[in-house]
């Protein structure tokens, strides 16, 4: 006769604790559900953004900046590690406006209770160049969009922008804005620390409202000064600032400039007596055979998109290198 021994019955604690473990890894494959935890997160892709939503939301929120599948934001793309970033998060924070059509297609398959934040739709917007009312503005924008500007926006740009211009990140009264904007969706997500919330959105948004204030009363020696640029990004900088975009060199976010485009912004550039070429970080390599063939050099100007460029650095301190970048250079 065989013997068996029984087994011993596991204390009922660990089955609990069983129970509970299974369930805990049931809800974080499951495609429908988030893994628990203890306080709200917000994913965004932009330096900008994720500048402003971590200094709101301080101790009491963690903010995700992710990363993409490659180095243009413009044609950025979730990478598998922010899939996961976004399941995880309460908020998914981008800027709208056509700027960011992969924010649709991350959000299907989530949870209702992933909110999309689209904070360009938070502050008034300019329309981009080419895109007024001809009827209002007549045979003056013909000239201005044509000569100064040198184009219109009629040339397939990478996104559907409907006419209003996205960057509005760069101008910092508009980001006082989107800041105090972000303490209420905090502070509605989670109620229990909705006052730090306000606070440090109050309390950021004076800084960048200080900032505004004192940006055109430093660029005076050049207001009014058309200012040629390789990326069409700074027309509301610019504006703050009192400057106009005189020119673009890449038409096309993610484009190469053709001979035509070349030779455009060469005249323009010749014309407004602009000695050096403003690109951003990563453009630099194509401004630089721009540069030679004007007989100058290439300055920064950045967009304030990428985290990678100036590590370390805050919002407000990569926006003041770019108005010491065109005090420098343009005369």
């Amino acid at each position: 006769m065989l013997l068996t021994m029984a087994r011993p019955a596991l204390p009922l604690f660990v089955l609990g604790a069983v129970v509970l473990l299974g369930a805990g890894a049931a809800a974080w494959f499951s495609g429908g559900s988030r893994a628990p935890r203890g306080r709200p997160a917000v994913a965004t892709h932009l330096f900008a953004l994720h500048d402003w939503a971590a200094r709101v939301a301080g101790p009491d929120a963690d903010v995700e900046l992710l990363e993409g599948s490659g180095d243009d934001p413009h044609g950025f793309a979730p990478s598998p590690a922010d899939t996961v970033r976004i399941q995880r998060a309460r908020a998914l924070l981008t800027i709208g406006l056509g700027l960011d059509p992969w924010a649709a297609r991350a959000l299907e398959g989530h949870e209702p209770a992933l909110e999309l934040w689209e904070a360009g739709t938070w502050v008034e917007r300019r329309r981009i160049f080419g895109a007024e009312d001809p009827e209002e503005s007549g045979e003056a924008h013909e000239t201005h969009a044509e000569h100064a500007h040198g184009h219109s926006h009629d040339h397939g740009h990478a996104h559907d922008h409907g006419g209003e211009d996205p960057h509005v990140w760069l101008d910092p009264q508009r980001a006082a804005r989107i800041v105090r904007e972000l303490g209420e969706r905090l502070a509605g997500l989670d109620p229990a620390h909705a006052e730090g919330y306000r606070r440090r959105a109050a309390e950021y948004a004076a800084e960048l409202e200080a900032f505004a204030a004192e940006l055109p009363r430093r660029m005076e020696r050049l207001r009014g000064r058309p200012v040629v640029v390789f990326h069409d990004a700074y027309g509301y900088f610019f504006e703050r600032c009192g400057l106009q975009v005189g020119g673009v060199v890449q038409l096309s976010p993610g484009l190469q400039p053709g001979p035509r485009d070349v030779t455009r912004a060469l005249a323009l550039l010749r014309e407004f007596g602009q000695t050096v070429v403003f690109a951003e970080p990563e453009r630099q390599a194509q401004a630089e055979a721009l540069a030679r063939e004007l007989g100058g050099g290439v300055a920064i100007l950045d967009p304030l998109e990428n985290a990678r460029v100036y590590p370390g650095e805050g919002y407000l301190a990569r926006l003041q290198r770019n108005a010491d970048a065109l005090l420098e250079h343009l005369k």
